[in-house]
């Protein structure tokens, strides 16, 4: 008998993990069978575990650095780093990464950004073992160490008046300041050069009678400030001279009358001189002189049948004299009046005087009133410009003569109207003139202004990544906004420091006391955009009117995100005005 072999399964098939049945019947050629169930298990061949580490490469991670210690930590060029061994695949926060001996985590750059950092690193070998380490820390914001300014008012203390001739000695080198730390420097408002020495003024400015100011801020390189104001005034030195030019111009005369008018002529004087009328000692009539003017007269009253020799006598506001009988020209020393009831007595007044300066609208200290009288061959006319009832000049117009002239002070930032009357020497005076109105404005012969942005003060720049404009950056914009325009708006780009950025957008705020609707940081305007302008500011007020154009001041504070990495960050930025 020969046996035959049959393959039921090969040897691939036969070794495969599971359960294996083999059921074999074998019919002979008369029909009889036999039968054979052959049933086994095939097991994978038991495993040897392999099992993955990893570690920190480096000094082990605190929970806390700051900027400075965080850079000292990752110095490596590939930041933080992991050490691994049968590392068949491995993962960051999920995210897989190429397998190694050293596995990077993050980037130098970025595991020094500001904020907190969590880094979950799992590896996995061959076998499906694995290995987990969860690092996490906080980078802060390296503490700023101040650096603190000083300024002081150089040589001795300052006081609350000089003389000119005291202020000359005292800032013979100018308003001069001594500062410590001065990174910038501003004198009322304007940045100046900074050192070890600030000349606030120069001696000639310095010395300028009238008041004085100057607010000196000094600010270091950490955004800190020291401030002095230094204030004071200037008055003219005392005057030692006496007045110069006193002369009496009315001639002698015989008249009948109760009153006579003494007229005269003085050397102008920077400030008011009282010219006395006298009569021997006794002061008849008193007038005074306005500053600048050189024509006086008054009203005297005249002894009845007698000849009377009157004289003058000038004293300045500093208490010297000058008498007329000083003159070097005799026909200028003294007037004698006759008084006589059989002089035709002259009781008629001039006619009414007429002003012929037309109305305006000037910036000035002074301004020239001009007009004609009716010509009078028997007598001198003395011209008064009057305001209400005040005499504001005087101006003598000879026999015959018909034009008259008088420089008056103008009082400022009103409208004024000035009337003129005319008084013979017999004393009769005419009704006032009609009158004309000059206004005095500071803006008088201004232009509109022109836009533009005149100065920028730096308030803070040294800023906490906090979300608060308490601990964010703030400035000052000194903006020229034309005069006819009311609207203001301005614009900035995003803050950029290297591959780093602080969004413009909801992190900025605009306000100015000069406008209705965003007074103060409580009713601020929010930059919503970058590169867009602004809600306007709506303007009503001027800082400066006495300069052409509107002079606004514009606060702009940014605050810093709590994220937002280190740096030293800049932008752009645009103005823009229109009208209502």
């Amino acid at each position: 008998m020969v046996a035959n072999v049959v393959t039921a399964d090969t040897n691939a098939g036969a070794k495969t993990l599971g359960a294996h049945s083999y059921d074999v019947i074998v019919t002979s050629s008369t029909g009889h069978t036999v039968n054979m169930l052959v049933t086994y298990q095939v097991n994978a061949d038991a495993v040897t575990p392999v099992l993955p580490t990893i570690s920190v490469t480096g000094t082990a991670i605190t929970s806390t650095y700051t900027a400075t210690a965080a850079a000292a930590r990752f110095t490596l060029a590939n930041g933080l780093q992991f050490t691994t061994t049968n590392a068949a695949s491995v993962t960051v926060n999920g995210v897989a990464v190429t397998p190694g001996a050293t596995v990077n985590a993050v980037s130098q750059a970025n595991a020094v950004t500001l904020g907190a950092h969590s880094y979950d690193v799992i590896v996995t070998s061959s076998t499906g073992h694995t290995a987990n380490i969860l690092v996490t820390y906080q980078v802060n914001a390296d503490a700023v160490t101040p650096v603190t300014p000083t300024v002081a008012l150089s040589g001795a203390a300052a006081v609350s008046a000089y003389s000119a001739s005291a202020a000359n000695t005292r800032f013979a080198s100018g308003v001069q300041f001594t500062t410590t730390n001065a990174a910038s420097v501003t004198v009322n408002g304007v940045a100046v050069t900074p050192g070890a020495t600030i000349t606030a003024d120069t001696n000639a400015g310095a010395k300028t009678v009238g008041a004085h100011s100057y607010d000196v801020i000094v600010t270091s390189s950490t955004g800190h400030t020291a401030n002095i104001l230094v204030t004071y005034q200037v008055n003219a030195d005392a005057d030692g001279a006496a007045p110069a030019g006193l002369a009496i111009t009315t001639t002698d005369a015989t008249i009948n009358s109760d009153y006579y008018t003494i007229s005269g002529t003085i050397t102008a004087d920077a400030g008011n001189v009282t010219v006395q009328v006298l009569n021997g000692t006794t002061v008849v009539g008193t007038v005074v002189v306005s500053a600048g003017q050189t024509a006086w007269s008054a009203l005297v009253a005249l002894p009845q049948g007698v000849a009377t020799t009157f004289t003058a006598r000038a004293t300045d506001v500093a208490g010297n004299a000058a008498l007329s009988t000083a003159n070097a020209t005799a026909g200028l020393q003294s007037a004698v009046i006759t008084e006589s009831a059989t002089a035709g007595a002259d009781t008629t007044a001039p006619s009414v005087p007429a002003i012929t300066t037309s109305a305006a609208t000037v910036n000035a200290d002074t301004y020239t009133i001009t007009g004609t009288v009716t010509a009078d061959a028997a007598s001198t006319q003395v011209v008064r410009v009057l305001v209400g009832s005040t005499v504001y000049g005087t101006v003598i117009v000879p026999k015959s003569g018909t034009t008259w002239s008088v420089t008056v002070a103008l009082p400022q930032s009103t409208a004024t109207t000035f009337t003129a009357t005319a008084a013979d020497e017999a004393g009769n005076v005419s009704a006032a003139s009609a009158g004309v109105i000059i206004t005095e404005s500071a803006t008088a012969g201004q232009g509109d202004g022109t836009l533009a942005v005149t100065g920028l003060h730096t308030v803070n720049s040294t800023m906490t990544a906090d979300d608060s404009y308490t601990n964010g950056g703030s400035w000052t914009f000194m903006i020229t906004v034309p005069t006819s325009e009311t609207l203001l708006s301005l614009k900035f780009g995003d803050w950029v420091s290297g591959a780093n950025s602080i969004a413009t957008a909801n992190n900025m705020r605009i306000y100015s006391a000069q406008s209705s609707n965003a007074a103060n940081s409580g009713s601020a305007i929010t930059i919503t955009a970058a590169n867009t302008y602004s809600t306007d500011l709506e303007l009503t007020g001027d800082l400066d009117s006495s300069v052409e154009g509107r002079q606004v001041q514009v606060v702009v504070d940014l605050k810093v995100p709590v994220t937002t990495a280190g740096g030293s960050y800049s932008t752009n930025y645009g103005v823009q005005s229109n009208s209502i």
